[in-house]
């Protein structure tokens, strides 16, 4: 969600994409808690991790936006910001479908 604010409203993206990802590691923590301990790496791991890279990826392309932006580019800096606010919802459906299939449920 934080690819729709502004890229010139800094504190709320970076708000947004911090608190995402810091509220992600705690539910991964917290499952990993209460699930019972596996030597190998389990479908909710997986699902996990994809959602905290893309989390990570939306604070990478805020960054890489501001730093075009900053560069006086900022016509580039849009093409990019609105490429990727269609771009990372269609690969997140696209992983989804993928992941969904794979586990078969």
């Amino acid at each position: 969600m934080s690819l729709f604010i502004p890229a010139e409203s800094v504190p709320g993206r970076v708000g947004m994409g911090m608190t995402t990802m810091l509220t992600l590691t705690a539910m991964f923590s917290s499952v990993r808690q209460n699930v019972p301990k596996v030597s190998y790496i389990s479908v909710l791991d997986i699902w996990m991790l994809i959602c905290i890279i893309f989390v990570f990826s939306c604070l990478v392309e805020f960054i890489i936006v501001t730093i075009v932006n900053r560069a006086g580019k900022k016509n580039i800096g849009e093409q990019f910001e609105n490429v990727c606010k269609i771009a990372v919802p269609v690969l997140f459906l696209v992983v989804n479908i993928i992941y969904w299939s794979v586990i078969g449920v």
